[in-house]
């Protein structure tokens, strides 16, 4: 599953530790004859592309990392209406895109306040993120490493 880096602890599971969390219908779910159904999905399928360049302005397009990639929604209201535990809604750019993150996954950072983690590794993580998700020859631009300057096809559909 997916969620923002300003929204991923409001996509993450609402149940932790086998306890009722205010909100979820499932209660003591670690035990099987308390199980009880949920009135509707833990998750929202939520349809669209992922972007990784934008031709009109590559050195200031999306720069993708190991455990984060851009996303444009078919239906921004799936997203305004998903639950927003940090009472600040989604961070959706005037593109209509909003940065992604894998729920459950952190990967070493490629860019983080004007430094990296183990760029080697970094590096790794995003283009086997990019790999998966079927981005293909994706060049970067020489003095601006996390910015792509090619890809051959971009965006991407997905969920």
């Amino acid at each position: 599953m997916i969620g923002s880096r300003g929204w991923t602890r409001a996509l993450e599971s609402k149940i932790c530790s086998g306890v009722q969390v205010p909100g979820h219908a499932l209660t003591q779910f670690n035990r099987g004859a308390d199980m009880k159904k949920p009135n509707k999905s833990r998750y929202t399928l939520i349809k669209g592309k992922y972007w990784i360049h934008y031709p009109d302005s590559p050195r200031q397009g999306p720069q993708p990392d190991g455990d984060t990639i851009t996303f444009q929604a078919d239906d921004l209201k799936l997203v305004r209406n998903l639950p927003w535990l940090s009472g600040r809604g989604p961070n959706i750019n005037t593109r209509g895109t909003i940065p992604v993150r894998y729920e459950g996954i952190d990967a070493l950072e490629t860019h983080f306040s004007g430094a990296h983690q183990q760029l080697q590794y970094a590096n790794a993580a995003r283009d086997e993120n990019l790999r998966l998700l079927g981005f293909r020859n994706v060049t970067f631009f020489s003095d601006l490493p996390n910015n792509v300057e090619s890809v051959d096809e971009n965006p991407l559909w997905g969920t």
